[in-house]
């Protein structure tokens, strides 16, 4: 969960990330990698999110220019 409280990110085997919009229940954006997605985790700072699939990968993904 984001620290504003409004935002959450999911991970899921399908191989995706996906953003989501807390108060409409909307998805705001979707990333898909390379592996099963096994962890996730928005960082302090808001705009930064890790997370790691099934084959050790690590991504870093940064949440600018959307909106929510």
């Amino acid at each position: 969960m984001a620290p504003d409280g409004k935002r959450a990110v999911s991970a899921s085997d399908d191989k995706t990330l996906k953003l989501w919009d807390l108060e409409t229940g909307e998805v705001l954006a979707t990333f898909t990698g390379e592996g099963a997605m096994e962890s996730c985790a928005i960082a302090p700072d808001g705009v930064t999110v890790v997370a790691g699939d099934g084959s050790g990968r690590v991504y870093f993904l940064r949440l600018e220019g959307l909106s929510g």
